[in-house]
This record gives C-alpha cells, structure tokens and sequence, in this order.
C-alpha cells in the first residue's frame, strides 16, 4: 500500500508505464515490490483470516501486470488460500504465487518463465463452477470449486490468457 499510495497516480508512474511498454524498459520487483506490480493487488490478509469470506483485502497496484494478481512468500508463508480467494472474487485474473528464492519473468507482456531454485504457482479461475464469495457479512469459510492449478519449476513457460479486452 506505500508503494500505490506513494506512486499512485504521479506523473513518474505514467512514464515509467510508458516506457515499460514502448522502451522495453525491464521492471522488476521483490517481496511487497513484486506484489505492487500486479492489479489487482494483496494489501491486507493474514494466515488466521485467509480461510474466512471477505477477510482478504485487494485494492489497485500500480498496474504493470493487469488481471494478474503476484503474492510472493507463497510457499513458504502458506498463501494458497488466500490468492485462491483473491481469485474467486476475480476471476478474469490469474493468480501468480511467487516461492523464496525464485522468480517469474515476463516478456512481451504474455510470456513468462520460472527462473530461481524454488516454484512458480498459478492459480486459474476462469472455469471456477462455484465459489461462496459474495457473502460479506457472514465470515464463514471459504468454499471454491474448480480451480486450475500449474506448479512451474525453474525452465516452465506459461503463457497469460487475457479474458478481458486490454483497456487503453
């Protein structure tokens, strides 16, 4: 949230997307670096809470990566549940959990591959038959069906899919 809340909107951030796509400028990011580079964005949600509807808080990152949503730590601090329900309640997006020790680079804006000693996991809704996410008020646990579900070590491709039409 510094991050967004620092660049968001600035003359800086409108050239630096600029130039990511017309200069081929490489932008990169680490740990709450990586996540601010993705829309929709992680801000709040804890291990304790992330089984729970409504307890896993996404606002706008800086918008580098759009219909992504990056968390990083992910194996390490257990975060599948919680991107899982990041991406139930959008499921346009994919989910790219992001293991210590590795990284996801992506090219031309679609192609991207695993580099590092850990994993890469993607987490897909876009054929998700049932998810109990849009109760707010009840807090109770989350319930997903039909996620797809790839684990790209060191070398794997993966190419995004764009659901939606790109919005210029």
């Amino acid at each position: 949230m510094q991050l967004t809340a620092i660049y968001g909107g600035t003359e800086f951030l409108t050239c630096l997307k600029q130039r990511y796509i017309s200069d081929k400028l490489v932008v990169a990011g680490t740990s709450a670096g990586a996540m601010a580079l993705s829309t929709p964005m992680i801000y709040a949600g804890t291990k304790e809470v992330e089984q729970l509807t409504s307890e896993i808080k996404v606002t706008t990152g800086l918008e580098f990566m759009k219909d992504v949503c990056i968390d990083t730590h992910f194996v390490h601090r257990g975060r599948f549940v919680r991107m899982a329900q990041v991406i139930a309640t959008n499921p346009t997006c994919i989910g790219v959990g992001v293991d210590e020790d590795t990284a996801w680079v992506v090219r031309n804006g679609t192609e991207t591959e695993v580099i590092g000693s850990g994993v890469v996991i993607i987490i897909e809704g876009f054929e998700i038959s049932y998810a109990n996410v849009d109760d707010h008020n009840a807090k109770v646990p989350i319930s997903i069906r039909d996620l797809n579900v790839h684990l790209l070590p060191k070398g794997e491709k993966y190419k995004i899919k764009h659901v939606n039409p790109p919005h210029y």
